[in-house]
């Protein structure tokens, strides 16, 4: 979207951008709070309990909620974002249907290279059970933020 049609174009189709922006915000936060948990144990950046709270609901409206909503809202979408939104649908279905095996052939192949048994107590968490909520939840948060990541990346090159 150019600098000219933004500031022309009607709310809604720029509250679909904004949206997005803050959505990948979301991601971009998401992202680092895990890396800084996993270094340091300590969660949500090592926040107070009720900063802590207000932090994970924000991150789980802008990873699971706003996501949804851009998916799923045709009239938010000008033109551009719905072209950008069926860009985005063809990477997006290719990379869901390869993961499964992708997951299952890096596992395998893993198992075959590795001799060492206790390298493979390292990978405890990819066959870990789960229930059904932490599948879907995580299924779910991983499709959305691929999703606005991918639409980002096309939004991204088609402005270069």
């Amino acid at each position: 979207m150019t600098e000219s049609v933004a500031k022309s174009a009607p709310p809604r189709h720029r509250l679909y951008f904004w949206l997005m922006d803050a959505s990948l915000v979301g991601i971009v936060i998401f992202i680092a709070s895990v890396i800084f948990e996993s270094a340091t144990g300590k969660e949500a950046f090592g926040l107070a309990a009720p900063m802590s709270g207000i932090v994970g609901l924000l991150l789980l409206v802008l990873i699971l909620v706003i996501p949804l909503l851009l998916i799923v809202l045709k009239p938010l979408r000008d033109e551009y974002a719905d072209m950008l939104w069926r860009r985005t649908v063809g990477p997006l279905v290719v990379l869901m249907a390869m993961t499964p095996l992708l997951y299952f052939a890096s596992i395998w192949l893993f198992y075959a290279i590795s001799t060492d048994p206790t390298t493979l107590s390292g990978l405890d968490w990819l066959y870990e059970e789960q229930s059904g909520f932490e599948s879907v939840s995580a299924a779910w948060a991983i499709f959305n933020m691929v999703f606005v990541v991918i639409f980002q990346f096309l939004r991204w090159r088609d402005s270069r």
